[in-house]
């Protein structure tokens, strides 16, 4: 039995395990994350209403956040433009990023670009939600 079927079965065996936090040793927090899912700490929140019109923005305590991820993005770093799906750094989701001060490393590759690229085919696929379809006009508004 190879061994990523051992861990495809080890995950199966704890699926009822998947989403939910337990405490740790040392008070640290744990999970078992969904299959294409990854955390980032959250520090700005916007909400946005069903035409994707802004409505508010607020400062977020530093916690993680479970998020949608892809291959490329959970392997990013460094200077490589891969966004995540729907939650990203402002670099990626604020296009008007550097218009307010924003430094990016090449300005050949805006991470915003590449952001609202893949959100609009995910916005215009048959798998989006009305969350992501609002989520996407508010995007591209500032594209």
């Amino acid at each position: 039995m190879s061994w990523l079927y051992q861990l495809y079965k080890t995950y199966e065996l704890h699926i009822d395990q998947v989403g939910k936090v337990a405490k740790k040793q040392w008070d640290r927090e744990y999970s078992l994350l969904p299959i294409s899912h990854t955390t980032q700490n959250a520090h700005i929140e916007v909400t946005v209403d069903e035409e994707g019109d802004f409505l508010d923005a607020k400062i977020v305590n530093k916690e993680s956040t479970l998020i949608p991820c892809t291959e490329e993005a959970a392997s990013r770093s460094g200077s490589k433009i891969a966004p995540y799906p729907l939650h990203d750094k402002l670099s990626y989701v604020a296009g008007d990023f550097i218009k307010y001060g924003g430094k990016i490393k090449n300005q050949d590759q805006i991470p915003f670009n590449s952001y609202v690229h893949n959100l609009k085919a995910w916005a215009q696929s048959p798998f989006a939600t009305k969350k992501v379809r609002c989520i996407y006009e508010y995007i591209k508004k500032a594209h």
